[in-house]
């Protein structure tokens, strides 16, 4: 199963044990519609909350089966089950260039198979957190018009399908500071 907590923390059980990680989603989902989604591929588990990626678990005893989802309200419905097919690849070959005085870093990547759309994420330190900055699609492309002269950056992008289940992200690029 993958619940939510009242005080916002998120995990995958099995047999009312953890398994993998619990994470604090930062939201209150008696005071707010939360929307909680699972994508499995194979023996992996990705847990979603509103859209974010939040818990990646494997385990090969979920190659099949079924799966809940509990919200604290008693109240839930499921929207896009997805119980096979092949979430994204993870988009490749992401690069950053900043031309000077564009006051702007602009992003390419390689397209992913089963792609519909990219998620461009940002941080200012290496290890994340990182930001969804924006939604591309049809594209490869994005420019990141917001980057501030006096920061550096690391980006990375995933791949959705046209269900919304993400990818893993790409390879990461930076630090890169946007050049005025």
């Amino acid at each position: 199963m993958f619940t939510i907590s009242p005080g916002g923390n998120v995990a995958f059980t099995k047999q009312g044990a953890a398994v993998g990680p619990t994470v604090n989603s930062g939201l209150n989902p008696k005071a707010e519609f939360v929307t909680l989604t699972v994508v499995a591929d194979t023996n992996t588990l990705r847990g979603y909350v509103n859209g974010n990626l939040l818990i990646t678990v494997t385990d090969s005893a979920w190659s099949s089966g079924y799966f809940s989802l509990i919200t604290f309200n008693n109240s839930s419905s499921f929207k896009n089950v997805r119980l096979s097919g092949a979430v994204p690849d993870a988009p490749s070959g992401l690069a950053a260039a900043s031309p000077a005085g564009s006051q702007s870093v602009r992003l390419s990547w390689t397209a992913a198979n089963n792609a519909n759309a990219y998620r461009v994420k940002r941080s200012e330190t290496v290890g994340g957190p990182f930001t969804p900055i924006g939604t591309v699609s049809g594209d490869t492309t994005f420019v990141d018009n917001y980057a501030l002269k006096s920061k550096s950056y690391y980006y990375v992008v995933t791949a959705l399908d046209s269900l919304g289940a993400e990818s893993s992200d790409s390879n990461l690029i930076g630090p890169i500071t946007a050049s005025y």
